[in-house]
């Protein structure tokens, strides 16, 4: 739904946000994407092909043990709005992200939300990549965070 910009008979679109649907799709992030978990929100990304100019994608998985339809479809719509919302204000690397999270993401302020998205997504991100963008989610301009980064990011355990 295009938003309507005050004073003016212009439309502006919203940020391009193309979603995942299919099975491979989604197998192929959980297999080889990087996740990371903070509180209610789970987040998984994995890095675009070479050389590809796609927006973000993004697919979500809300489980039936999160609640009914109506509080799955809340926290579905809040995590796609969220997202948008950091694409908006290019905060969002080109990747696939698969988002899942629990009833708790309904019931959180939306500023809290964002934030937390923010720094899981920080947190998704391989060192190379937050280095080289200094307006990624989660850095600061002081380069002596940047430990704090690569330990966070560094995960010793093997991935399943």
């Amino acid at each position: 739904m295009p938003t309507v910009v005050h004073g003016s008979d212009m439309v502006a679109a919203r940020p391009r946000l193309w979603r995942i649907t299919d099975r491979r799709s989604f197998e192929e992030v959980r297999q080889h994407g990087r996740r990371a978990r903070r509180g209610p929100l789970t987040v998984t990304w994995l890095a675009p092909p070479p050389a590809t100019t796609t927006p973000p994608r993004a697919g979500f998985t809300v489980g039936k043990a999160t609640g009914g339809a109506v509080l799955r479809n809340r926290v579905r719509r809040r995590l796609r709005a969220a997202l948008r919302e950091l694409l908006e204000d290019a905060r969002l690397p080109a990747g696939t992200y698969l988002l899942s999270g629990t009833a708790e993401v309904a019931r959180m302020r939306w500023s809290a939300l964002v934030q937390l998205l923010d720094d899981t997504v920080a947190e998704t991100l391989p060192v190379s990549e937050l280095a080289s963008d200094p307006s990624a989610p989660g850095l600061t301009q002081d380069p002596t965070s940047m430990s704090a980064v690569v330990e966070r990011t560094t995960d010793p355990r093997p991935r399943s």
